[in-house]
């Protein structure tokens, strides 16, 4: 996962949510009414507070006054209201997520991360919940692998994709450290395709000639059918905690509200389809 630049989205879907104090680490927000019921038990690090671990990564995740905001935000907040608890909103790194979890400093770890066997076995993980689409980016409406063959192709280093896209196109692929170097060598005309995670590249093009699609399916790249899926991780002793976050992501997949929070963050609304669940 990587850095993004903060932006303001006006999100239709998203909780409203009244901020209740600021410091320079962390945030308190959406403030429970005194006579909300919870929908489930379960224990906290702070007794009537959810603690959220927050990258900064839109269109997925940021704090904005004071809340968690993005796609992953609109969810997490959507789920602490049911649960009458004020969200409280902690700036981490992605490197810092699950050993906060580990060591009881959050209580979910929330921002678009990819559900795996490493992680899985280090802190709990929920149901899926959107998948990590594999966008293509170009100045004529790239979408298929065929179509990249004898140009210059550029993803960023470390992606699920980068092993088969090297298989498919060889020395045509250049890799990069950040979608920042990215997107400036095919601003300059270095290289004429990007490769990068859909819904950062939606964001990061939205006011350029570029076009951003997502992949044709290919037998070639394992990614164009069966993407990346994305959770939140708990403590490995907060089974309550998990089972309700599963509730919850159950619930707004079956009734719409997922695919609705994705299209207003200008996503595509069958990265809530998911399938069955799986770890890579």
């Amino acid at each position: 996962m990587k850095l993004r630049i903060t932006f303001v989205a006006a999100a239709a879907l998203a909780v409203v949510i009244a901020a209740t104090g600021c410091s320079s680490d962390t945030t308190a927000s959406n403030s429970a009414a005194a006579d909300c019921t919870p929908e489930h038990e379960f224990d906290t690090i702070t007794a009537g507070s959810l603690t959220v671990g927050v990258p900064t990564f839109l269109p997925y995740t940021q704090i904005l006054d004071g809340a968690p905001s993005g796609v992953d935000g609109d969810i997490i907040n959507a789920f602490a209201k049911a649960e009458c608890l004020d969200v409280v909103a902690t700036p981490l790194d992605y490197s810092g997520l699950i050993p906060a979890v580990q060591q009881n400093r959050i209580d979910v770890a929330i921002g678009s991360i990819y559900r795996t066997v490493a992680r899985a076995e280090q802190a709990s993980v929920t149901e899926p919940i959107y998948l990590d689409q594999m966008g293509v980016i170009s100045s004529e409406g790239v979408s298929s692998v065929d179509d990249m063959r004898g140009l210059r192709v550029g993803a960023i280093d470390g992606n699920l994709w980068v092993e088969d896209l090297q298989a498919s196109l060889g020395g045509d692929l250049s890799l990069y450290p950040s979608s920042v170097e990215l997107q400036q060598d095919l601003e300059t005309g270095r290289i004429d395709v990007a490769i990068d995670s859909y819904g950062a590249a939606s964001l990061s093009y939205a006011d350029s000639d570029y076009q951003v699609k997502v992949i044709d399916e290919s037998d070639e790249i394992a990614a164009s059918t069966n993407p990346g899926q994305t959770g939140f991780y708990a403590a490995k002793n907060a089974k309550e905690l998990t089972d309700a976050l599963d509730e919850q992501i159950t619930r707004m997949k079956d009734d719409g509200t997922l695919a609705d929070i994705l299209t207003t963050w200008d996503l595509d609304p069958t990265a809530a389809e998911t399938g069955d669940s799986r770890l890579i």
